[in-house]
């Protein structure tokens, strides 16, 4: 029997000790899309297979729409007075493991170009170049709600009841929820759900799953008025066929 065994994982493929197959080959590179918010890097800009780019741009301040340098404070939820001065990707990511949030709401404002610059940008990072692509152009106008899985909502706790069951668009919430589609403004998909209001914005593209098709990461930033409660995090969206419909996916690492 364990020689019939061992001749069955032969027949198959598999030998004792073998290694995993090799990831696919990196044709595309890890880009960024659109403004990118640290001081002196380029719109569209594709980080550098080198140690040095990446210290480089985990150290270089966050700017704004004047690219001019933010310095949000952050602090411990639920003390007063003191807390941290961010400058930096570096800084904020530090800021974040320990516990400290937007210290006043102003500085939550100042805290979204972090999380739109320094949550693409660590997703970058641990990615890789995708050997394959199903996302056209610039992917700005796959990001459309008909398109657009409903369930990246969920990352906030108040999120339209649809959004935490497989198989709905955004555009879908509108008839279930009660969600109303706003004119886009500062992002290709804005809406409201009750006291709450949500935006979708593509940030980066790369290959963040490790299956050699290229993948879309996006942000998504929800407020809640009636709890005072705000949340801005990347989500990744894949497609795998050029006619196919996105699905959400996570990181080779999460």
């Amino acid at each position: 029997v364990i020689i019939l065994a061992a001749l069955t994982f032969m027949l198959a493929g598999y030998n004792p000790g073998d290694e995993p197959p090799p990831l696919p080959e990196e044709k595309l590179g890890r880009c960024f899309i659109g403004e990118v918010h640290l001081q002196g890097v380029a719109k569209d800009y594709c980080i550098q297979p080198v140690d040095a780019d990446r210290e480089r741009l985990m150290n270089t301040p966050v700017v704004d729409y004047d690219h001019k340098p933010l310095v949000p404070t952050f602090s411990v939820r639920g003390t007063l007075g003191g807390g941290a001065s961010i400058h930096t990707c570096q800084e904020w990511m530090l800021a974040r493991s320990q516990g400290f949030s937007p210290h006043t709401p102003r500085d939550d404002a100042a805290a979204d170009f972090f999380a739109r610059t320094c949550g693409a940008l660590g997703a970058l990072l641990t990615a890789r170049g995708a050997n394959t692509s199903f996302i056209t152009g610039d992917g700005t106008e796959l990001i459309k709600t008909e398109f657009v899985p409903a369930e990246v909502l969920a990352l906030a706790p108040f999120a339209p009841p649809a959004s935490r069951s497989y198989g709905f668009s955004i555009a879908d919430l509108r008839e279930r929820d009660g969600v109303l589609i706003m004119d886009h403004k500062i992002a290709p998909i804005e809406l409201k759900y009750g006291e709450s209001y949500f935006s979708v914005k593509d940030v980066g593209r790369a290959d963040v799953n490790r299956d050699g098709l290229e993948d879309l990461i996006v942000l998504v930033i929800a407020d809640d008025a009636k709890t005072d409660t705000h949340v801005a995090r990347v989500a990744y969206l894949t497609r795998r066929s050029a006619t196919g419909d996105f699905e959400v996916v996570r990181p080779a690492n999460d």
